[in-house]
């Protein structure tokens, strides 16, 4: 518990220096953004980790977009978050997998599952990364 609330307390330290929430975010978002983070650190279950990331990442969600907060999520559970940024969008295009409004962070979730369907169908494994 201890190592958690350091990483988590390193996190928190990270994000306010690399993506100021200040004049963007409001309180909430970050704290519950840092809560999620926490709470899917232990969940080995892609579908559960999903499930538990949408009730923060709504369309009132303020201070990240899908970018910044695929970034952070990825180095947490790297199988599970894609990176989303106009290199990945270009690949993902290229692939033929379809996502949905790729900055919001709002749609972010649904266009993990759009990734992680093509992967699953197409790929022998996970690919890490």
């Amino acid at each position: 518990m201890i190592v958690k609330n350091l990483v988590m307390n390193r996190l928190l330290a990270y994000l306010e220096q690399v993506y100021s929430f200040k004049g963007k975010a409001n309180k909430e978002s970050a704290s519950a953004f840092i809560k999620m983070c926490v709470d899917i650190s232990d969940i080995d279950d892609d579908e559960e980790i999903y499930q538990r990331a949408e009730q923060v990442l709504k369309k009132d969600f303020r201070g990240m977009r899908a970018g910044a907060a695929s970034m952070v999520l990825h180095c947490l559970k790297p199988e599970t978050f894609p990176i989303l940024n106009s290199r990945a969008d270009k690949i993902f295009k290229d692939l033929g997998v379809k996502l949905t409004r790729k900055n919001d962070i709002d749609t972010y979730i649904q266009n993990c599952r759009a990734i992680k369907a093509f992967r699953d169908a197409t790929c022998l494994s996970k690919i890490t990364g």
